[in-house]
């Protein structure tokens, strides 16, 4: 074994952690395949529909490769720990880690929209946090960052502009891209995780507060606390996938 190679704790940690997670995920998505099913005919916005529909196809999309990928690495490359783990980073299976990333990035893009189009319904004429959202969203959208690829140099924005650039990297050199570019796309997508975060720190606690100021002022007694619910789920909700990102982030 080389002096580079994980030792066996790691490997062991990493193969359990992947099967874990497939398996979590298979749990999760049939949970939100009855959900999902159970409660598209009460909604009359196609768009929400729609963007809620984008997500479960993409989600199920993407257990179907962790899947595969778990397959493939337990089973039909299982004679030994080492080859096991190196069958997750096989050149033979870059294509399923370049599809996992498109359908973790479009998630990760509906969500967002999907979330500015809550805060736009709320705003009102008094005060939008809105504003506020659409400014934040504008600057993820418009900061620009500049990486190289040879002699190439390209502009792309934060977040969304990330996200592609990583999409378009990693299939350079047919999914096998060098030292240099795999540390750019490292880089790459620990930024866009990081301003993941922080975008959805901030949008979640715009919206709750909207949510909460007009439920003052425009919500009857016997439905608030309907309403706070909502809130708690919505923040809940967000404060685990903001950590997610952070966690992966680093």
């Amino acid at each position: 074994m080389s002096a580079s190679f994980p030792p066996s704790s790691v490997q062991k940690a990493f193969i359990n952690d992947s099967f874990n997670s497939t398996m979590f995920n298979n749990l999760l998505t049939g949970i939100y395949t009855v959900l999902y099913f159970a409660n598209k005919k009460g909604s009359k916005n196609w768009f929400v529909i729609g963007t809620i529909s984008i997500s479960f196809l993409a989600y199920v999309v993407l257990g179907g490769l962790q899947w595969f990928l778990n397959k493939a690495a337990l089973i039909d490359d299982g004679s030994s720990l080492e080859a096991t783990f190196l069958a997750f980073f096989s050149p033979q299976f870059a294509w399923v880690i370049y599809a996992t990333d498109i359908c973790s990035f479009l998630i990760d893009a509906l969500a967002d929209g999907l979330m500015i189009c809550g805060a736009l319904t709320y705003g009102t004429a008094h005060f939008t946090p809105s504003h506020y959202l659409r400014f934040c969203y504008s600057v993820r959208l418009v900061r620009s960052i500049t990486f190289h690829i040879g002699n190439l140099s390209v502009s792309l924005t934060t977040s969304t502009g990330l996200d592609l650039s990583v999409v378009v990297m990693a299939a350079v050199e047919d999914f096998n891209p060098s030292s240099s570019q795999g540390d750019i796309l490292n880089k790459l997508l620990g930024s866009s995780l990081f301003v993941t975060f922080a975008t959805t720190l901030v949008s979640t606690t715009l919206i709750a507060y909207r949510i909460h100021s007009v439920s003052k002022e425009n919500v009857i007694q016997g439905t608030r606390r309907r309403v706070n619910h909502v809130i708690e789920i919505l923040v809940q909700s967000a404060a685990v996938y903001s950590l997610a990102s952070f966690a992966i982030a680093l």
